[in-house]
């Protein structure tokens, strides 16, 4: 029972919060707009976000190598919950912009020193566990939205964040209470590690494979559905069908590629990821609606298959004394694409030519895949 209580626990605790983020995730830009005036005030919530995000990556996961991940991963949920209740509380933009920095600081060991601590629990398993860790993410956020309409008519749209602070709370807890704290690092004499020592072996097109990754996520989480709202004129219910969809196959392909995937095989499955978000986006742009939602599946697909693929090259390249430090670089190179590519759109106002630019991002994941296939060994 104990060798699978760490596993459960973890997966549920990762569950228990994104379902708790997802409830509430479409009524925080929603009480921005209402206090600033300006729905394009709510383009500064991601930002506040992303920087924060990337900033903490690389010193909690120094920290988390040196002290233990568990204590830093039931310090991220906390600050989630704090966030939460400023969420609650807030009363001027100033504040959101202030809980969405907790926020930003509180996932981020959740995204990279979770899955990472379960690699290090379960070395024998590292990509069925990766895979099963981020489909629990993903399957939080498939649930939580459906559930939140439902909870926010019956007590009131501002009961969503302290949901959001309780479900955090509770990850946090079933941490504390559940996960072994026996687990630590195995040391070396030389401390001395840092930034460029670990990308400098890494193959550097996997590298902008994860910034393009990232970048993907950003969109389909922001740009996307507005490109489908208002470019393609597909209606709300559709489009938040398409994406309920979206996030519960990327789920299952998650799944699906932590059992199947090898060191043997990994580089196909990289290049079978980042081909199946290239040709996925070029769909989306050219294609009417049922190919559309077509085309979103195929991205979605992407997503899954090389998250996990990447996540389980960087695993393979580092070695366990610096699983924190190398998590938190993969992290920090995801968080540039997720942060810049969105932004770079909303700053510009792109937004009549969002077809031109989705399709020069198309373009650079086929560069990508055109270099991977050239310089990574088999």
């Amino acid at each position: 029972m104990s060798s699978t209580r760490n596993i459960i626990a973890v997966n549920s605790s990762i569950f228990v919060i994104m379902f708790g983020l997802g409830s509430c995730f479409t009524y925080l830009p929603d009480k921005m707009t209402y206090l600033s005036g300006s729905v394009n005030m709510s383009g500064f919530l991601a930002s506040a976000f992303g920087i924060a995000y990337i900033i903490a990556q690389y010193p909690l996961g120094k920290i988390a190598d040196l002290f233990g991940f568990r204590k830093i991963i039931i310090a991220g949920f906390l600050l989630c919950s704090l966030s939460g209740i400023i969420y609650y509380a807030a009363d001027s933009t100033h504040e959101l912009i202030i809980g969405r920095i907790i926020q930003g600081i509180g996932e981020a060991p959740l995204w990279s020193l979770s899955p990472i601590f379960l690699t290090l629990l379960y070395p024998e398993n590292k990509a069925r566990v990766l895979g099963w860790y981020t489909a629990s993410f993903h399957f939080g956020l498939t649930a939580g939205p459906i559930a939140g309409t439902y909870i926010a008519d019956f007590l009131g749209v501002q009961i969503m964040f302290l949901t959001f602070s309780a479900a955090s709370a509770l990850g946090g807890l079933i941490i504390l209470a559940f996960v072994s704290p026996q687990y630590h690092a195995p040391k070396k004499n030389n401390d001395s590690i840092n930034i460029m020592s670990i990308i400098k072996p890494l193959n550097k097109s996997v590298l902008a494979g994860i910034v393009m990754y990232g970048a993907s996520y950003g969109l389909i989480v922001s740009v996307i559905p507005a490109f489908m709202l208002s470019v393609k004129n597909l209606d709300h219910s559709s489009v938040n069908a398409a994406f309920s969809a979206s996030f519960f196959l990327l789920g299952i392909i998650q799944i699906l590629s932590g059992n199947i995937l090898t060191k043997h095989n990994m580089k196909r499955m990289l290049l079978a990821g980042m081909s199946f978000l290239g040709v996925g986006l070029l769909i989306i742009i050219y294609s009417s609606e049922n190919l559309l939602i077509t085309g979103l599946l195929m991205h979605t697909a992407g997503l899954g298959v090389f998250s996990i693929a990447s996540m389980f090259y960087l695993q393979l390249k580092t070695d366990s004394a610096h699983a924190g430090v190398s998590s938190g670089i993969y992290f920090l190179f995801w968080g540039i694409g997720y942060f810049i590519f969105p932004f770079l759109i909303g700053i510009f106002n792109f937004t009549n030519l969002l077809n031109s630019v989705l399709l020069l991002l198309t373009i650079m994941f086929f560069a990508v895949i055109a270099v991977m296939s050239k310089t990574l060994k088999n």
